[in-house]
């Protein structure tokens, strides 16, 4: 067991936090209306298309958005981000790394060709 040495954890800005947390909560909407959207039948009101079709659109953009916010913020305040944990063997901390690169640009990327699959027809 580790002694409490007094000493706070060093944290994320509150902006990174909240932004992080808030895109978080949009990309799990994103991805439940979007299997939703696709699973209903062929004689759904279109009522319910309209409703949920502009609006899976718009919190798509909203997600992009808060994500080039998020490194804007980053890139920003890359001074005073916390490190990576000491405890971390070599392969445990570039695989961290690179998962965390990975959900960045898959959060860049895909609200990207949504618009453009969207704007295409």
């Amino acid at each position: 067991m580790q002694e409490d040495t007094g000493r706070k954890s060093p944290k994320y800005p509150l902006s990174m936090r909240i932004l992080h947390w808030l895109r978080a909560v949009i990309i799990l909407g994103l991805i439940w209306s979007g299997w939703y959207m696709t699973s209903l039948p062929d004689s759904t009101p279109i009522a319910k298309f309209e409703f949920f079709y502009p609006n899976h659109k718009q919190f798509g953009v909203l997600a992009w958005l808060l994500a080039v916010l998020h490194l804007l913020i980053r890139w920003q305040k890359r001074r005073v981000l916390p490190q990576t944990p000491d405890g971390l063997t070599g392969w445990e901390r570039m695989l961290s790394h690179a998962v965390h690169r990975l959900i960045m640009t898959l959060t860049l990327l895909i609200p990207i060709f949504g618009y453009s699959m969207s704007s295409s027809c």
